[in-house]
């Protein structure tokens, strides 16, 4: 998923030098401008051509620490990434989707993977986060948002990784307080009568 403007700072600096170039080449009519313009216009094409055109797979899995929580409580995300990619990609950054269930932190910084055939299979990714259950019910965590860039850190790219994992969240637990002044604390020694009228011994 690409977002309104696909370049980085440097990927618009790179463009803007290779315009720059461009015009200066025929301006002064410098043979050489006109080469370093090209070539940072074709380092660029690249670039967003390995981005989103060369294969590449996410998987996430997520747990839970307690798996059922309940209101007030905090619970521990961890989440797995499995990236499959054949190039490298940048460091970037990561964010999970929380319902309105859940208050937290879940940002953070999405480490460089290297080339998918350099390691001979899929790099997995740990990542760790806090969050506060609000709300009960059954509410679901994700999808992880991932954005990254190419190896020259020219384009970035957003990607939408996995499903939503549902967590259950109980009510908070109260402690009852104890009842005092009433037959029924003596264990059955003593006879069980009401004051309430209508009602008889049995109750």
């Amino acid at each position: 998923m690409m977002g309104r403007w696909p370049l980085t700072i440097r990927g618009t600096g790179a463009v803007l030098f290779a315009v720059a170039c461009m015009v200066l080449a025929h301006q002064f009519v410098v043979v050489e401008l006109l080469y370093v313009g090209a070539l940072m216009f074709a380092v660029v094409a690249v670039s967003a051509m390995a981005m989103y055109f060369v294969p590449r797979s996410e998987q996430v899995t997520r747990s839970f620490l307690p798996e059922v929580a309940t209101v007030g409580e905090e619970v521990t995300v961890r989440a797995r990434v499995e990236i499959r990619s054949p190039l490298p990609v940048a460091q970037g950054r990561w964010r999970d989707d929380l319902s309105a269930a859940l208050q937290g932190d879940a940002t953070g910084r999405f480490p460089a993977t290297v080339s998918g055939m350099a390691t001979g299979g899929a790099r997995l990714i740990d990542l760790e986060y806090r969050a506060t259950a609000l709300r009960r019910g059954v509410n679901g965590i994700g999808p992880l948002s991932v954005t990254s860039a190419d190896p020259f850190g020219f384009i970035r790219r957003r990607t939408a990784v996995g499903e939503p994992t549902p967590l259950t969240i109980a009510p908070q637990a109260l402690t009852l307080i104890a009842l005092t002044d009433l037959p029924g604390e003596a264990g059955g020694s003593l006879t069980s009568s009401s004051n309430q009228l209508g009602q008889g011994s049995d109750n």
